[in-house]
């Protein structure tokens, strides 16, 4: 069962809570010497912040992302994938069954009806890497495509042709 209504801890108002559709990534590529935000692709690249670790049979990926320059600056993400080990050291496999976790802070988003109240939102996620979108849960696959078909079609036709003006990072 979707959530569809909440009250507002702030400001004890009842708000709709809308599916939310991530899609305002402006992407990046990474580079040896860092990543290169697509929203600006010839600026020169920019830190990345990863650490490939090994724990109890796992290995994992942490990582902290500097957003793009066109995103406000008070946007953070922090995440962990992770991957068995022995699945991971198999250089045969193609593809890696990944567990991912992490949080955004993020300006407030407009259906917490905040007005202009300082401030930011915190949102967590957990969940697993799909080989398809067919592997969604059923009532979210129906969901997404009732309100947001086009994200359920993946159109790697971007990947054709090199990117303009790519910084040589």
């Amino acid at each position: 069962e979707f959530v569809t209504e909440v009250r507002n801890p702030v400001t004890g108002k009842r708000v709709p809570v809308p599916p939310m559709a991530l899609t305002q990534d402006p992407g990046l590529v990474r580079s040896p010497v860092g990543v290169i935000t697509l929203d600006k692709p010839s600026a020169p690249p920019r830190p990345d912040y990863k650490v490939l670790r090994r724990e109890r049979g796992l290995v994992k990926v942490d990582g902290i992302r500097v957003p793009p320059d066109s995103w406000p600056v008070t946007f953070l993400e922090m995440g962990t994938e992770a991957t068995p080990a022995h699945l991971f050291d198999d250089s045969s496999k193609k593809w890696l069954p990944t567990e991912v976790s992490g949080a955004y802070v993020f300006p407030w988003p407009a259906w917490m009806q905040m007005g202009d109240a300082p401030g930011h939102m915190f949102a967590a996620w957990s969940g697993c890497k799909l080989r398809s979108t067919e592997e969604l849960p059923a009532e979210f696959h129906a969901r997404a495509q009732r309100d947001f078909p086009e994200l359920l079609r993946v159109d790697r036709r971007a990947f054709d042709r090199p990117y303009p003006d790519l910084h040589p990072g």
